[in-house]
């Protein structure tokens, strides 16, 4: 097989950064009450890509404990540097034109024996500790094509048979 003889111009390089987030605590309603709040705080870390696999930037944290963080980063002085935001999360409204996604912060509410409603938010951050740097370009991106099934045969060399059906098993049957 003869080797390709392109003559390249241009290639497009795409810069991964990996981060993490330092162990911090998020609060967690462990109740099974409507109403009262029994808050518990749970470790946790999150990662951060600066991009995802098709090169396009991203925003947030990956999701913990039902929640992420907003990321802004930069490179500083040769060095990349995020600032991780407070805990947010996902809530899905259903409307009768679809569903509506919010992106709003962790808060909890419940009753106090005087009748007022109280709220609990969460607005813990991280420190963003930098991992590493991918460079990425087209020739050495993962290729969708080598993760394509291998398409189905449409005919057989040899008949199939099975024992203890005939050719009028094989065909659909009519409703009645």
């Amino acid at each position: 097989m003869a080797a390709n003889q392109f003559k390249m111009r241009n290639a497009q390089v795409i810069f991964h950064h990996l981060f993490k987030a330092s162990l911090g605590f998020f609060k967690r309603n462990m109740s099974w009450q409507v109403g009262i709040l029994k808050m518990e705080s749970i470790e946790h870390v999150h990662f951060y890509h600066s991009v995802n696999s098709l090169g396009m930037k991203q925003q947030w944290t990956t999701e913990v404990g039902g929640h992420f963080h907003e990321v802004k980063y930069e490179v500083v002085n040769g060095l990349p540097t995020a600032i991780c935001g407070p805990a947010i999360k996902r809530e899905t409204r259903k409307t009768p034109s679809g569903d509506k996604v919010k992106i709003v912060p962790l808060k909890w509410s419940s009753v106090n024996g005087e009748g007022d409603t109280e709220f609990i938010t969460d607005d813990h951050t991280h420190e963003m500790e930098y991992r590493g740097t991918d460079e990425l370009t087209l020739g050495n991106a993962p290729s969708r094509a080598d993760l394509a099934p291998a398409p189905a045969p449409t005919t057989f060399e040899t008949p199939v048979v099975v024992e203890g059906f005939s050719e009028s098993d094989a065909e659909p049957r009519k409703r009645k």
